[in-house]
Order: structure tokens, then C-alpha cells, then sequence
């Protein structure tokens, strides 16, 4: 999971947003991060491309970003399918 969560900051950075060094060993609220629905969708589309994987509508939600270790199990599941 440890490389999940790296390739999500690095997502993040490639959108412009940068995590201090203590939230690649701490969960993160990433909402704190992406602001508004322009930020959500480009982060979503870049996650999706990074990963190769198409995250279902019924995933799509603020909530997702509540938990950077919530989203790396997310992803982890879309990956296993």
C-alpha cells in the first residue's frame, strides 16, 4: 500500500498541490488539498490514468478524499478487479 499512497502524492504534485514530507507516514485529509470540483475531476482523471483504472460513479464522491489511506485501499480494490 506503502507504494499506492506514493504514486497518490505524486498525482497530487503532478496537479500542482504539494504534501509536506510527514504525510508519506500519516494519513492525510486530502480535502484539505482539493478545493473545488475543477481540482476533484483533473486529481480523478490523473489517479485514473496513473493506475489504469476506471473508478465507478458510485466511488465518486468528497468522501473519497477524506482518507489518503482510504483512497490507497480504494484503489487497491479497483486494481484486484
Amino acid at each position: 500500500m506503502k507504494e499506492i499512497r506514493e504514486k497518490i502524492i505524486e498525482c497530487l504534485e503532478n496537479l500542482g498541490f504539494v504534501l509536506d514530507k510527514m504525510s508519506e507516514e500519516k494519513d492525510v485529509d486530502l480535502s484539505e488539498y482539493i478545493l473545488d470540483s475543477i481540482d476533484f475531476v483533473q486529481f480523478l482523471v490523473e489517479l485514473e490514468e496513473t493506475f489504469a483504472i476506471d473508478i465507478p460513479d458510485s466511488m465518486l464522491g468528497i468522501d473519497v478524499l477524506k482518507s489518503l489511506n482510504g483512497l490507497a485501499n480504494m484503489i487497491l480494490e479497483l486494481k484486484k478487479n
